[in-house]
Formats: structure tokens, sequence, C-alpha cells
């Protein structure tokens, strides 16, 4: 079980660290709205996350629109040294609140869409002359059979997922922008998309002329304003985001009953909340450790019934005179 709130409280805490550094500006200086994680930087007041990348330039169907380096790179637009979990934490500061991966549904034996906040997404590169361009990221791609332009590509933060000893998957998998479904992708579309090799749609569009290993600068920014905290309820069968409240939804006095409400009900449990929360995570650490312990036992018990079988098959065959 993957808790996005326990994701967002870890990467929090490297929000934190970089605006301690931020803050040892000296005051003669003005401090710049801006944090840097490696190969990645955070305009707060422009709404964008700035990623370094290369072009990789592959002649193959595309999975991925960006991935990190030693990641699946034969199946990218894109690469980038930068770690996605860095990535992730900058669009927390952004107030922006991961929604979730695709899911599957042991009860209902299907698989659910991954949904959260609309992300566009952007490149900037200088061309041969030396200027400087920017694009639509779906520019850079073109349709495997038509060669027709991607005309328009939503992405949603869904914000990849953590396993219990606290490592965020996708800095392990490398998936950060994904063109197709992957469970443990940092950035998906809103929709159930197949890997399959035979429903790939898109390529690399070489009338860009991007060459292998150019530098490219990938340009994230939120579409909702404010904080977003999507729900898998509040999204449309199209794989949509719940819309956040404005002022054409709510009034002030609906807000101020609301807050009230939380309060009375949820605030006096913040204690107990907090160690319910702790336990239920140390507690679920301790038995996917099991967990594995059995898994790495069992590989080891099939690898020697594998061997005893292989020779008792060895002994009791009849050899040719």
């Amino acid at each position: 079980m993957i808790c996005t709130d326990r994701i967002s409280f870890v990467l929090l805490a490297l929000v934190w660290g970089a605006s301690c550094v931020h803050a040892q500006v000296p005051a003669t200086q003005p401090a710049k709205d801006v944090v840097h994680f490696p190969a990645v930087s955070i305009d707060r007041a422009a709404r964008q996350v700035r990623v370094e990348c290369q072009a990789l330039a592959i002649d193959a169907p595309l999975e991925f629109f960006c991935v990190t380096n030693g990641g699946p790179e034969h199946e990218s637009v894109v690469r980038s040294p930068a770690k996605p979990s860095h990535i992730h934490a900058g669009l927390l500061m952004l107030n922006q609140q991961p929604g979730s991966p695709m899911l599957y549904s042991e009860a209902k034996k299907s698989w659910s869409a991954p949904y959260g906040p609309p992300i566009r997404i952007s490149v900037e590169f200088r061309n041969a002359a030396g200027e400087l361009i920017q694009l639509p990221a779906t520019k850079l791609m073109r349709h495997v059979r038509s060669h027709d332009p991607v005309k328009e590509l939503t992405w949603i933060f869904a914000g990849s997922h953590q396993r219990g000893d606290g490592a965020y998957l996708a800095d392990i998998t490398g998936y950060v922008v994904s063109l197709v479904n992957f469970e443990h992708t940092l950035i998906d579309v809103p929709a159930l998309v197949s890997a399959s090799n035979d429903t790939l749609e898109w390529e690399t569009n070489p009338d860009v002329g991007l060459t292998r290993g150019q530098a490219v600068t990938m340009i994230l920014e939120p579409l909702a304003e404010g904080t977003t905290k999507p729900t898998r309820e509040g999204t449309s069968e199209a794989g949509g985001v719940e819309p956040h409240l404005d002022a054409s939804q709510i009034d002030d006095a609906e807000i101020a009953a609301l807050r009230r409400k939380w309060e009375q009900a949820v605030a006096p449990h913040e204690s107990a909340l907090k160690d319910a929360a702790q336990t239920h995570y140390e507690v679920i650490g301790e038995l996917r450790r099991k967990q594995q312990a059995l898994i790495e036992d069992a590989d080891k018990l099939q690898r020697l019934i594998d061997d005893l079988e292989k020779q008792y098959s060895e002994m009791t065959t009849p050899k040719p005179k």
C-alpha cells in the first residue's frame, strides 16, 4: 500500500532544505524566487520547473518523452541527469499535489487510469544558428505511420510510488514523462494507454532537427492555479482531473463552514493520527521486508528443485549404447 501523502512529506523535506540554502543569500543581494536542485530549477514566480535534458534522436516507436540517464533511453525523446524525486519536489513547491499512477484493482480485476493535476510541457533549445527555439513538447514527436504531427496531448502529475524502504520508484526506474502507462512514472497521460509495441503511436520528429546529445530544457508548467489535490473519484471517464474550487463554485461562507467542520472533526485527533500513521508505515515496512525474505527463500528452493529434477532426469533417461 502506497501513500502519496507520505511521499509528499518526504519530498517536502527536500524543499525545506533547498529553501534554507535559498535563504542564506546576503541581505544586500535580493534573492530571486528560484530554487535549484541538480539539473532542476524551480521558478516559483513564473510557476515553472525547468529540467536539463539531452536529445536522444532515436528512430523507433516511443514509450516516453523523458527518462533519466541510463533509463529506457531507446524509447524516449530526451533523457535527463535530474532525479525524478527532485522534479516531484519542484511541483510540490508550485502547490501541486500528485494524483496516482495507474493502479490494479484485485477486486475488479482491472486497471484504473492515472490521474492528477494537468501539466503543460514545452522545450527550449538552440538551433544551428544559435537562436533560442521554444516549442510545445508535442512538436518533437509525430505519428508513426502517417508522420502527422501530434496535435494535442495532455499530461498529469501522477507522482510515482514510494517503496516500503523509502525509495522513490521513479528514481529507480528512470520514468519521468510517459506517453503510455507505467506504474511508477512521475508524469503520465490521464487515460489507459497500452505499452504494447503494436499499439505505440508516436516517434521522434526528425524535422525539428535535434541531434543526439543536443542540450534541451524541458519546462513543466502546472495548468491548475493554487493548491490542487485531486481524488480518483473526481476524475472523468476520459481521465480528466477533478476541478479545483473557485469563486464560481463556492462562496466564502461555505468555505468557512467547511473549514470549521474539518477543524471540529479532524484537528483534535492530530496527535493520534500522526501516531497511527507512523505505526502503519512501520508495520507495512516490516511486512514488506518479511515478504521479500520469503520471496528470496522461495527462489532458492525453486532453484534446488529444478537442479534435483534435472539430475534425476539425467540419471533415469536411457542413454544410447
